[in-house]
Formats: structure tokens, sequence, C-alpha cells
């Protein structure tokens, strides 16, 4: 059920970050914003199943989940930002939120193959 949660959160990611590149191209940024929003649902919806089935979580992936939870919001805090500020160039505006987002897209796709071979390995 782990890697439903991850396999999700790497794909709505993935998409958040290509819809945000087509935003910075001239097309509406609305549908990488309601993305965004998603992705981090999927994180919290991740973090929910784990405590409601009493999986305990090690400090390791409680880390990982919140530095790639932070990422998100901060590349959602900045496409907002964008989106309000649209007749305005903004300085960093997208930028800034396509780079939190390829950060956020490497840690679930490192999240999940790490996985996928640590539980073939046994170690998990």
């Amino acid at each position: 059920m782990e890697i439903a949660f991850e396999l999700l959160s790497l794909v709505t990611a993935s998409v958040a970050l290509v819809l945000l590149l087509s935003a910075r191209g001239g097309r509406s940024i609305q549908p990488a914003v309601v993305t965004l929003y998603i992705c981090i649902g999927f994180n919290v919806a991740e973090t929910l199943t784990r405590r409601f089935l009493r999986i305990k979580a090690t400090a390791e992936s409680a880390t990982i989940e919140t530095v790639t939870i932070a990422l998100v919001a901060t590349a959602l805090c900045y496409a907002i930002r964008a989106k309000r500020e649209k007749n305005k160039p903004a300085p960093g505006g997208l930028g800034l939120a396509i780079m939190c987002m390829v950060w956020a897209v490497t840690m679930f796709a490192l999240e999940l193959s790490l996985g996928f071979i640590l539980r073939r390995w046994g170690a998990l």
C-alpha cells in the first residue's frame, strides 16, 4: 500500500512539473496549482495511512516525507504568487517553483526505486 502512495506522489509531482513548465511558456497556471494540491494530499494520505495501520516510521523516512512536503508546498507558494502577479513580471516566480518540483520529483523517484531495491534484498 505504501508503494502505491509513493507511485501516485511521483506521478502527480511529475505532472505538476510538466504543467509548471507549460505555464512558464504562457499557458494557464491553474492546472499546475491543482496538481500541487493533489500531490500534497497524497503525501498526507500516506502519512495518515501509516498511522492508522500502526506502521512505525523511521527517522529517515519521516525526514524524507517532511522534506518532500516542504518542497511541494514551497513550489505551491511560488506558483500561487506567480498566478497573482501574472501581469507583473515576477523575479523568480515560476523558476523557483520549477526548481522545487525538480528536487521533489527526484526525491520521490529515489524513494520509490530505493524502496524496491531494499525490499528485494530483504533490508526492509
